[in-house]
């Protein structure tokens, strides 16, 4: 069975653009389970998590930061993933899972490993004790602030004993060491005003919208009486934001994966060129054009749920009126329970 696991290391979690990118990020790409690093978080709670899954069918286990370094976090799909049990080491969580409906059990580990060498033993200890316990297939991930060899930093590096020790659990265990894609490093420091009023706030993040509303606006010309004239100008206008949102705000998420294509090609070209002033600059602008997209994808789906919420209170309202004279004919008979819906 076909699994998209995420594992990222996310440098912190407590910036709200950080937050807004990974969701972005999650949405686009649906995954089954995701292993986020370096948190920097102490004491998840469920709506938090819930926060960036987006959705209720979720389940998950943490590793606590300690202050403002560290932390980890597994977070899975509970409609494609059970867990059966879980491990928490002091740089590591580890899940023993099976698929829905599926026998086959395996786990996943996810890492972050010390910066500081004389915690390094202990880490690679973690990790060989961790498999004395369970000897399912394994899949292990994660940040460990470490290499195999020395050609893995793009700075001249001497072979160190904790490189010896990860290229040692590689073997042992015979693991596999995913290929990368793209770069040759993974770290680089009536009804229609109210959806016009809706969507106000997305559209203001668009720095050229009111240059836009303005020609559109002195473009029209109608004939009548000053009243007419408004009316007309403002029908007119609703149907120009009608087709500029669907063209910009209605394609966001290509928009993103565009973006994600570009920053990867310019850390592909910075392997290579790393002192190129114009591929800096250009990671520098598209960096932050991901900051905005993110936000304005987070601005969105966050007023379609107020939409949504708002349009079914309403329905729900409609429908309460219209049960009105029924319940005014209900007779209440004595010791009658009441029954909350």
């Amino acid at each position: 069975m076909k699994t998209n696991i995420i594992s990222w290391n996310v440098n912190g979690l407590l910036d709200i653009t950080k937050r807004d990118s990974l969701q972005v990020l999650l949405r686009m790409w649906k995954p089954d389970i995701i292993c986020l690093q370096e948190t920097h978080v102490k004491g998840w709670k469920r709506h938090q998590v819930k926060q960036l899954w987006g959705a209720n069918n979720f389940n998950y286990v943490a590793l606590d930061s300690i202050g403002r370094s560290g932390g980890i976090i597994i977070i899975w799909n509970t409609n494609t993933i059970n867990v059966i049990d879980f491990l928490l080491g002091a740089f590591s969580i580890s899940v023993r899972c099976n698929y829905i409906n599926d026998d086959f059990v395996w786990m996943l580990t996810s890492v972050y490993g010390p910066v500081h060498d004389f915690e390094k033993d202990q880490f690679w200890d973690e990790l060989r004790d961790m498999r004395t316990i369970w000897d399912d297939p394994w899949v292990l991930s994660g940040d460990f602030n470490c290499t195999r060899f020395a050609n893995e930093r793009s700075e001249p590096q001497v072979i160190t004993r904790s490189m010896r020790r990860f290229a040692s659990l590689v073997r042992n265990h015979q693991l596999m060491d995913l290929p990368l894609v793209g770069s040759h490093f993974t770290w680089s420091r009536n009804t229609s005003w109210s959806k016009i009023d809706r969507f106000e706030k997305i559209w203001l993040q668009d720095d050229s919208l009111r240059g836009l509303m303005e020609t559109w606006w002195h473009s029209f010309s109608f004939t009548g009486t000053p009243g007419f004239i408004l009316a007309k100008k403002m029908q007119a206008l609703k149907e120009k934001l009608k087709v500029w949102n669907r063209d910009v705000f209605g394609k966001i998420d290509r928009l993103v994966q565009a973006n994600l294509i570009s920053i990867q090609g310019i850390f592909a070209q910075l392997a290579l060129d790393p002192n190129n002033a114009q591929l800096l600059d250009d990671q520098i602008i598209a960096a932050a054009d991901l900051k905005r997209l993110a936000k304005m994808h987070s601005d969105f789906w966050k007023q379609r749920t107020n939409i949504n919420w708002v349009e079914e209170h309403e329905n729900n309202t409609h429908f309460s009126i219209n049960m009105l004279p029924l319940v005014k004919e209900t007779r209440v008979f004595p010791n009658s329970r009441s029954m909350g819906l």
